[in-house]
C-alpha cells in the first residue's frame, strides 16, 4: 500500500491516515524537504544532506575527513593547480600538480576547502533552526541532546544507559560516568563498567550537562 503513492499525494493524507507504514514515509518526506530547504539542492546540499543523515544514523555528527584529491570540486569546478618551472632550461613546464585539498562524508560524498568553508555556515544553521535529534560538538552552536549509551556495571550487575549515571569529575572535565547503583566508573584504566557502543539512545541533556 502507498508503494505508487507520490511524495505530494502522501503529504495529503498527513493528519487524515492511520496506517503506521504511511505516517512513517510521510515523517521522512517532511524531513528531506526541510533538509532541502535549509541546506540546499546543490552539490554542498546535498554534501550536508548526507552528512546528516549519516549524523542520524549512528547518533551523532561525524567528523568530516580531508584528504588530497587529483580531481576538481563537484561544486565550484575548481581544479588541481599545475606548478611550473619558474627558471632553467625546463622553464615553464609542468613541475608538479597540486592536488585538491577536498572534506569528504563517510560515504565519500566530498567538498574543496573553499566550499566546505560555506557548508559550514550552512550546518550551523542547520542546527540551530531545526536541533536534528542528534549529538554534534557544540564548537558548532549548544547541542540540546547527548547519545547515551547501554552500559552494564561489572561491580554490582547494575544495567541502564549514560545518561542515567552520576556526574563524576576526573581532574579536567565532569561526566556522567558513576554507576547509579554503587561506585563503579567509566574511567581510564578502569574495568568497572561495560559500555556497548552499539547500543544507544538520543537524549535531552539534563541543566547539570
Amino acid at each position: 500500500m502507498f508503494v505508487d503513492f507520490t511524495e505530494d499525494q502522501l503529504l495529503k493524507l498527513d493528519g487524515i491516515t492511520d496506517s503506521s507504514d504511511a505516517m512513517a514515509k510521510i515523517a521522512r518526506i517532511k524531513e528531506e524537504r526541510q533538509l532541502r530547504l535549509v541546506l540546499g539542492t546543490d552539490h554542498i546540499g546535498v554534501f550536508l544532506s548526507v552528512l546528516v543523515n549519516e549524523a542520524l544514523t549512528i547518533g551523532e555528527l561525524d567528523q568530516v575527513r580531508t584528504f588530497k584529491s587529483e580531481t576538481g570540486c563537484m561544486q565550484c569546478g575548481v581544479q588541481p593547480k599545475d606548478v611550473l618551472f619558474k627558471s632553467g632550461p625546463r622553464k615553464g613546464l609542468v613541475k608538479e600538480t597540486m592536488p585538491v585539498e577536498k572534506y569528504r562524508t563517510r560515504s565519500g560524498v566530498s567538498v574543496c576547502r573553499e566550499c566546505w568553508s560555506a557548508a559550514r555556515i550552512r550546518l550551523t544553521t542547520y542546527l540551530q533552526t531545526v536541533k536534528p535529534k542528534f549529538e554534534w560538538n557544540e564548537v558548532w552552536t549548544p547541542c540540546p541532546y547527548v547519545k547515551s549509551r547501554k552500559v552494564s556495571c561489572k561491580k554490582c550487575g547494575w544495567n541502564g544507559h549514560q545518561h542515567e549515571m552520576l556526574m563524576i569529575f576526573n581532574g579536567w572535565r565532569r561526566y556522567r560516568g558513576q554507576c547509579a547503583r554503587c561506585d563503579g566508573r567509566i574511567e581510564f584504566l578502569s574495568d568497572d563498567m561495560s559500555v556497548d557502543y552499539g547500543d544507544w539512545m538520543i537524549v535531552e541533556k539534563a541543566n547539570d550537562e
